[in-house]
């Protein structure tokens, strides 16, 4: 019984390799313009106020039934509150809240 139990909060196994969909870099352009420059390879976000920043988006990747990950790293300096990286999936055919 617990290993049934189990198996509904285990993850997926993957059905094949993993492969990379897309890859952004410093030379991709960014979504958002304002207070975004390149800096030592990557991007020097400058943020005053409470902000969401959009960097990159990958449309169509046309995968099904698939894990995502990102990989991402970020240095921080002065900041007061709170820093932290999200990734937003967006599925055809579901609206998101503006």
């Amino acid at each position: 019984m617990f290993g049934w139990l189990k198996s509904l909060f285990r993850p997926p196994e993957p059905a094949g390799p993993p492969r990379t969909v897309r890859s952004f870099g410093p030379s991709d352009p960014v979504i958002t313009q304002d207070g975004v420059a390149l800096d030592q390879g990557g991007w020097r976000i400058e943020a005053r106020e409470t902000r969401t920043v959009r960097l990159f988006e990958a449309t169509n990747p046309s995968v099904e039934q698939c894990m995502l990950a990102y990989r991402a790293r970020m240095k921080t300096k002065d900041v007061r509150g709170r820093a932290y990286l999200e990734m937003w999936c967006q599925f055809p055919g579901v609206s998101v809240p503006s």
